[in-house]
C-alpha cells in the first residue's frame, strides 16, 4: 500500500476507468442514466477513495514498475467487519491473479487487526468474482436489489 502523499490520484482515476469502462453494474443497465455519467461513476468514486486513504480506509495498489495494475479500497463497517468497498483491475492486466492477491492482502492484514469478517458485494451477473470470492472462502449471506425510481417533474 502506498502513503497518501505517495498517489498519484490521476493515475488511480484513469485505472478505475479502464478496469470500469465495461462494467455492466446497475448504473450502466439504467437506460434513464447518460450513458457519459454511468461511466464516470466509478473513476469518481475511486479519485474519492483516494483522498481519504487512512488507516480505517485503506487502499491497496498492485503496481508492476511504476503503472498501477489494480486497486481495492476497503472501509471498516463495524468493530468487527471490514467490507470491500471497491476494487478494480486494468484490462489489459486481468486473469493475472491481481484481484486475488488484493483480496487476500486485504484479508491478511484485517486478520491481522483482529477482525472477525470481511464482506464483499458484486452482481451474480460478475461471475469471475463470484467464483474468485468462493475459491476464497467467502459466502452469500444475502442478495439486494437495486432499484432506480426516477420521477418526472412537471412543471
Amino acid at each position: 500500500m502506498e502513503s497518501t502523499q505517495a498517489l498519484d490520484l490521476q493515475k488511480l482515476e484513469a485505472l478505475a476507468r479502464d478496469a470500469f469502462s465495461n462494467y455492466p453494474g446497475h448504473y450502466w443497465n439504467d437506460s434513464q442514466l447518460d450513458r457519459h455519467a454511468a461511466l464516470e461513476v466509478y473513476p469518481s468514486w475511486a479519485l474519492s477513495l483516494g483522498t481519504r486513504v487512512s488507516p480505517v480506509q485503506p487502499l491497496w495498489l498492485a503496481m508492476e514498475g511504476q503503472q498501477m495494475m489494480g486497486f481495492l479500497a476497503t472501509t471498516k463497517v463495524a468493530d468487527d467487519t471490514r467490507d470491500v468497498t471497491l476494487l478494480g483491475v486494468a484490462s489489459a492486466a486481468r486473469r493475472r491473479g491481481i484481484a486475488r492477491l488484493l483480496l487476500t492482502s486485504a484479508i491478511y492484514q484485517a486478520h491481522d487487526y483482529g477482525l472477525r469478517q470481511f464482506t464483499y458485494s458484486t452482481q451474480l451477473s460478475n461471475v469471475g468474482m463470484l467464483r474468485l470470492l468462493a475459491q476464497l472462502g467467502f459466502l452469500p449471506t444475502h442478495s439486494v436489489h437495486t432499484f432506480h425510481l426516477w420521477r418526472k417533474l412537471w412543471a
